[in-house]
């Protein structure tokens, strides 16, 4: 699936927006970003023989450093509801709420289709990639089956991201994705959210 770009950061996939920023390298940032989520135990210890580990409520503990992660989510957030509702409200004019949580994966997991309706949008800023991550987007258009081939009536597609250490994406929550994480050695650290925004009948009338 290609993505067409229509405006800086923001591309349309299946005709709705999806938000990539790959950003300067903030190794500072990252660097205690992890530390918060690793050697702080946030993480805590119950999920560990698992694929991934995570953290949740983050939103809540008052960290600058994540904190300042979450607002960069919500500046994304709140121009990709202007872009799809076609309102002018500023991000402090729109009601933005938010679980944000941290993950640890393992090199070669795999978290498989997910979505997070009927919440709006869905977030994941890549804190660490140690190997090779990829983001696939199912289309939100139904398929329709041919009896008895197996096959469909008309092509399965996906949006394919690749994001990379200090990539943002935001995208609609309904859609469904699954992240893989290529075999390898070290651990993939993210900060992840799923957010509904509440338009005021002001923002509706703009």
């Amino acid at each position: 699936m290609i993505l067409l770009k229509i405006s800086d950061q923001v591309y349309s996939g299946f005709s709705v927006p999806v938000f990539q920023r790959d950003m300067e390298v903030m190794t500072d940032l990252n660097e205690r970003v992890a530390s918060h989520l690793i050697k702080e135990r946030l993480l805590g210890d119950s999920a560990d023989a698992f694929d991934w580990r995570t953290a949740p409520d983050l939103h809540k503990q008052g960290i600058p450093d994540i904190d300042s992660v979450v607002t960069m989510f919500g500046n994304a957030i709140s121009h990709l509801t202007r872009l799809k509702a076609g309102v002018e409200a500023p991000p402090e004019d729109m009601n933005i709420s938010a679980d944000v949580w941290g993950s640890v994966n393992k090199s070669g997991a795999v978290r498989n289709m997910m979505n997070f309706a009927p919440l709006h949008w869905r977030g994941i800023y890549f804190v660490k990639c140690a190997t090779r991550v990829t983001v696939e987007i199912a289309s939100p258009y139904p398929q329709s089956p041919i009896p008895g081939t197996g096959k469909y009536s008309k092509p399965q597609t996906k949006i394919v991201l690749e994001p990379h250490t200090s990539t943002a994406i935001v995208f609609p929550a309904n859609l469904t994705h699954t992240i893989i994480y290529s075999p390898g050695e070290g651990e993939n650290i993210a900060i992840e959210v799923a957010s509904g925004v509440l338009l005021t009948e002001k923002e509706k009338a703009t």
